[in-house]
């Protein structure tokens, strides 16, 4: 009887390893053992933002200098999701907000995260220095 208790046990817990092996990992990793990056890097990030950015009422002078930072998710494939400002002082809904909001939604998939040997989700914090004269 003991062993066949013993056998119950060990299956029991084969059976839930299998069941967590199966589980997509939603985590979103703040640090991970590799992180993601954007094709070719920071500075190709920064020149990518530049040649998209669109000052959003041209008409309007502006001697505007600041600092925003920009949160998104990269997925396990690379592509972007959930992109927000990132505990901005600033207003989250104005129009230089919004425009880099835009900008990073229009990013190209960037190479995956990856801990333990596999890709996963991880944030990235992206900050910003504005400066128009």
């Amino acid at each position: 009887m003991v062993v066949m208790l013993i056998s119950c046990t060990n299956n029991s817990l084969a059976q839930t390893e299998s069941k967590l092996s199966n589980q997509i990992d939603t985590t979103i990793y703040d640090l991970a053992e590799v992180m993601p990056e954007f094709p070719n890097g920071g500075m190709a990030m920064m020149e990518f933002i530049r040649e998209n950015f669109k000052l959003p009422n041209s008409n309007i002078c502006i001697d505007v200098k600041t600092k925003y930072c920009i949160e998104y998710i990269v997925e396990t494939d690379g592509t972007i999701s959930n992109v927000k400002p990132y505990k901005n002082k600033s207003d989250d809904n104005s129009l230089l907000t919004q425009e880099l909001i835009r900008v990073v939604k229009l990013f190209p998939k960037h190479s995956p995260a990856k801990q333990d040997n596999r890709f996963v989700r991880a944030r990235l914090v992206v900050p910003l220095n504005i400066d128009f004269k």
